[in-house]
């Protein structure tokens, strides 16, 4: 039977408390339990209990050096070690932390080490990436009071107040328009999709950029140029239901079994005329 454990916890053994893996420990060498079991009684995950039994049990053996083991010294085992532990090198609110989120900020598009290399420089200090980023998310400071996280840079350009007033008057024209000339008014709409055909390589990679967690990515997108070529869609339709202008119109339809037999067999004919022109052109 699959275990019914619940999904409070998860994500492997460090998510345990020392009080469950006591109780794992406990359960498992004393009572003998399987770790489905375990998990039901406790609400945990059944491989994370595992994974915190397995860890025990070898830290018990390498700590007493011995192959056995007493329940003693399999919960002191389980137990989370004490480091003591270096200073950090950047304190949370110092002056050289504001400094190293500002200057992410400031130099976004750049990669995180490169956009705070001469502040490092001038304290006299080296940071690997891993707590560069650390800082990054985890640090505050009155400028900057949140988390900066990387996220993709969007190719397309900021759609900003001026833009949106412009939409708003369009909408404004077609409702006057509607009520000026209805019923005999004709709306036109197109659906565009550029295309790097021959001209912008579109298929660039994915551009980071540092910016407040949360923040609009439109605000942070980079400037893109128009493709060289399009394909576009277009349509019509009228609210005038007498209207005759003459214009092409392509309705879908979803193929029945006698068209479905009947354009089979038209391109079956097709390609036997054509192979026998090429057979022609060959002699």
């Amino acid at each position: 039977m699959a275990s019914t454990t619940t999904p409070q916890r998860s994500g492997g053994s460090k998510n345990l408390t020392e009080g469950q893996k006591a109780a794992i420990v406990t359960l498992r060498e004393v009572n003998n339990l399987t770790f489905p079991q375990i998990a039901t009684k406790l609400g945990v995950d059944d491989k994370a209990a595992g994974q915190a039994f397995r860890k025990a049990k070898r830290d018990a053996m390498r700590q007493n050096s011995r192959p056995y083991y007493t329940l003693a010294e399999l919960v002191a085992a389980s137990k989370p070690k004490h480091h003591s532990g270096r200073p950090a090198k950047v304190a949370n609110g110092s002056e050289l932390s504001k400094s190293i989120r500002a200057d992410v900020i400031q130099f976004g598009d750049y990669r995180v080490k490169d956009a705070v290399n001469h502040v490092l420089v001038e304290a006299g200090i080296t940071l690997c990436e891993h707590t560069i980023l650390n800082i990054m998310y985890n640090h505050r400071d009155d400028v900057h009071n949140y988390a900066i996280v990387r996220g993709v840079r969007t190719k397309k350009p900021n759609l900003d107040n001026e833009a949106q007033e412009l939409r708003r008057d369009y909408l404004n024209w077609l409702i006057r328009e509607y009520n000026l000339h209805f019923p005999r008014l004709i709306f036109v709409c197109y659906d565009e999709k550029s295309t790097g055909i021959g001209g912008v390589n579109n298929r660039g990679g994915k551009r980071l950029i540092s910016r407040p967690r949360g923040a609009d990515s439109n605000k942070f997108a980079i400037h893109e140029d128009p493709a060289k070529f399009s394909l576009m869609v277009c349509a019509a339709t009228s609210t005038d239901t007498n209207c005759e202008m003459d214009r092409p119109c392509i309705v879908w339809e979803q193929d029945t079994d006698e068209l479905k037999e009947a354009l089979t067999q038209k391109v079956l004919t097709a390609n036997n005329k054509a192979k026998e022109k090429v057979h022609e052109k060959q002699a």
